[in-house]
């Protein structure tokens, strides 16, 4: 193999190792629902806005973006919680939809 090709070759594995680095991912909460009332009111001086969704769903996945926009860009004013609706037992692949889409927030 040529030295270009190794070159390139572990750089690509360089930034794929570091794109699915656990320090970089985004922690998700695994709450009953008897206690999402607590959470949405926790910060009674911010408007809270509460997306439900799931991997599953389509139109869920297609408005995921907006809203990451939108928790941006009003971060300081408003709290943003996402409330994931796949089973506990997909946590995984939830992990995997959040660090994608740079979901950043309260993640349920």
């Amino acid at each position: 193999m040529n030295k270009k090709f190794m070159k390139n070759y572990f750089l690509a594995l360089g930034v794929l190792f570091l794109s699915f680095n656990p320090l970089n991912a985004q922690q998700i909460q695994t709450v009953k629902y008897e206690e999402l009332n607590d959470i949405f009111h926790h910060e009674k001086d911010k408007l809270t806005v509460v997306n439900f969704w799931a991997t599953w769903c389509g139109p869920c996945v297609k408005e995921i973006p907006y809203f990451v926009e939108a928790s941006e860009q009003y971060k300081n004013e408003v709290n943003f919680i996402y409330v994931s609706l796949d089973r506990a037992k997909l946590l995984d692949k939830v992990e995997g939809f959040v660090t994608k889409n740079n979901m950043i927030g309260n993640l349920l």
